[in-house]
């Protein structure tokens, strides 16, 4: 990028360069008590603490402990659903795991899901403080990661893989038959 745009390459490398070291120091704002982010922390801890079983409910976080909605699906879950909302969340996504279970990599769809592993975490970490579970991307994911998992539990690619070579097989036979 230096060489394409260096002026905007540098403006973004030292923005963020600075940003990072000042929080990493402690000098930054983004982990002191007056953030935005450390109050939704401990407003979502605060819910939890009062209602750890059932959580504040659906919503009912924003109504009782804070303005603002939490800005982070695993904070959203904790204050509002409790440890049973916490408990549904694990097993969602240990479902979720499950459809990426490692395949041998004989198929195109059973490689696309042994290299989409990696892409899957980092959109859960990078999606951690936005709340993942109502966004769009994230369920255009899941979709895909079913349907792919669903074709090839019912062997679908396979079987249109074997049924296309053995097409090309017996043209190829034929075209031989005609060249001898």
């Amino acid at each position: 990028m230096e060489k394409i745009a260096p002026v905007v390459a540098n403006r973004i490398v030292g923005k963020y360069q600075t940003r990072i070291q000042k929080n990493v120091s402690g000098e930054g704002q983004l982990l002191s008590e007056d953030s935005f982010i450390a109050e939704n922390i401990r407003d979502a801890l605060t819910a939890f603490n009062d209602n750890p079983v059932f959580g504040t409910g659906i919503g009912g976080f924003t109504e009782n402990y804070s303005q603002h909605e939490v800005h982070s699906t695993y904070f959203k879950i904790i204050g509002e659903t409790g440890i049973l909302g916490i408990l549904a969340y694990v097993i969602f996504m240990y479902n979720v795991f499950s459809l990426l279970k490692y395949h041998s990599r004989r198929s195109p769809l059973r490689e696309f899901l042994f290299y989409i592993l990696p892409f899957f975490i980092g959109c859960l970490v990078s999606w951690s403080y936005t709340y993942h579970m109502r966004k769009r991307e994230f369920w255009i994911l899941m979709s895909v990661l079913v349907i792919v998992n669903t074709l090839i539990e019912r062997n679908i690619w396979l079987t249109k893989w074997r049924i296309n070579k053995l097409i090309l097989e017996n043209k190829l036979k034929a075209h031989e038959s005609q060249v001898v």
